[in-house]
């Protein structure tokens, strides 16, 4: 019994530390995609995307990057996409 409850315990102290350490990127991230910079932003962009993709990433921080593409993300897209050179917004460089 108290094996079990040991490993119960070290499978939530593991799950906290993964949701922290996305949390971590997370934020790390976002200053580049708020960025002045397009260059930094569409970085910003790739990796944001990475984070969504990541097993890390639980049903709490998706809702989360679903709000944030919503209301932050897609109007600052539209931005970039329209201060990018034509051949860099085709991935051509």
């Amino acid at each position: 019994m108290n094996a079990r409850a040991g490993d119960r315990a070290t499978e939530q102290r593991e799950a906290q530390g993964r949701r922290e350490e996305w949390s971590k990127r997370f934020f790390e991230v976002l200053t580049y995609v708020v960025d002045e910079s397009s260059r930094k932003r569409a970085v910003g962009f790739e990796v944001m995307t990475a984070l969504a993709e990541s097993e890390l990433a639980g049903p709490e921080e998706l809702k989360l990057l679903d709000a944030l593409t919503d209301r932050v993300l897609n109007p600052l897209l539209k931005e970039l996409e329209q201060e990018l050179p034509a051949d860099e917004r085709r991935g051509t460089v």
